[in-house]
């Protein structure tokens, strides 16, 4: 069946692979007063999440590393 533009791909029945995601807290930020963005960004190697916060207080940038998830 093609799609509201009428275009039809050989593939389409595999384009779309429903899952869903299982999150994980990495960081307390319940402190952290939302005037200010935390502005999240991944390390280039993905191991690492950083991110600027003022739950200390003064602004600060922390990176936290991410776990990666046990398969069952």
């Amino acid at each position: 069946m093609p799609d509201v533009a009428g275009i039809k791909t050989a593939n389409a029945d595999h384009l779309i692979d429903i899952g869903f995601f299982k999150s994980e807290r990495l960081v307390n930020m319940s402190k952290h007063d939302y005037r200010l963005e935390p502005n999240v960004t991944f390390s280039p190697d993905m191991k690492w999440i950083v991110f600027r916060s003022n739950m200390l207080g003064p602004v600060h940038v922390f990176a936290v590393e991410i776990a990666k998830s046990a398969k069952p």
